[in-house]
């Protein structure tokens, strides 16, 4: 997933969710320096996938749902 950011503020965060139900949050700023060779975000089994990344404040609450109407 690609997010297009110009500033890295301390007070935000990256929040990532996996197919399989993973959920990850990472301060922003962890992405303001990245090597030569990339940043590994968030380490995927091979049966699972990245569904969704977004930008967070942190105080807020995120509602995950599946295709079946499921939700937590």
């Amino acid at each position: 997933a690609l997010l297009p950011i110009r500033d890295y503020p301390e007070d935000r965060f990256v929040f990532m969710a996996t197919a399989r139900g993973t959920v990850k949050k990472t301060p922003l700023a962890a992405f303001s320096r990245p090597r030569a060779n990339g940043i590994i975000a968030v380490s995927l089994e091979p049966s699972d996938c990245l569904v969704g990344v977004a930008l967070t404040d942190g105080q807020r609450e995120i509602l995950l749902a599946t295709t079946d109407g499921k939700a937590i």
